[in-house]
């Protein structure tokens, strides 16, 4: 009666079968795990592509879309909230524990033999290892043998044949 145009009917006693309500909310597997940005391969086989080496691809890809930056957004709300403007203290996330997510240490190893520039220091924090205070520790060495490179620049002071005179020299002997 207060209304300027027409208004529709609504039928209130049809089934929620006959408005096609169930049918209508089904969505696939794959827009699930789409909306939570997880791999559906990694909960079934989708198909031949599913092999086990693919798991660790999944896995990480679970973990760096999906539960990682919902962690970090929780972090910062927690943040935001609880935390003083200036305050050094903060809440944060260790995500240091997550196998799949640790650098493969066979891998980690072998680039490290191949790369002697890297000191045996940094080598252990790479490692996730402490630092070691022996001052040996932060020097370079040669791969041949593990040398100090500081021993391999000293001046030769040549092989002395009596070993009771250091400082008699091999090639000294030789052309008296």
């Amino acid at each position: 009666m207060l209304a300027a145009g027409k208004l529709g009917a609504i039928k209130t006693g049809i089934s929620p079968v006959d408005m096609n309500i169930i049918e209508s909310k089904k969505i696939s597997f794959q827009q699930l795990a789409a909306a939570w940005k997880m791999p559906p391969d990694f909960y079934y086989n989708a198909g031949d592509s599913s092999t086990f080496n693919n798991q660790d691809a999944y896995k990480k890809s679970a973990y760096t879309e999906g539960v990682i930056p919902d962690v970090i957004r929780v972090r910062d709300g927690f943040n935001k909230v609880l935390v003083k403007d200036g305050s050094k203290t903060f809440i944060d996330a260790d995500l240091s524990n997550i196998p799949v997510l640790q650098q493969n240490m066979k891998d980690l190893t072998d680039w490290l033999d191949k790369s002697p520039e890297i000191t045996l220091n940094e080598r252990r924090e790479l490692k996730g290892q402490d630092r070691m205070k022996d001052p040996n520790m932060d020097k370079i060495y040669v791969p041949s043998s593990w040398t100090l490179l500081d021993d391999l620049t000293q001046p030769d002071i040549g092989l002395g044949t009596n070993f009771g005179d250091p400082n008699a020299n091999f090639l000294d002997q030789g052309q008296q």
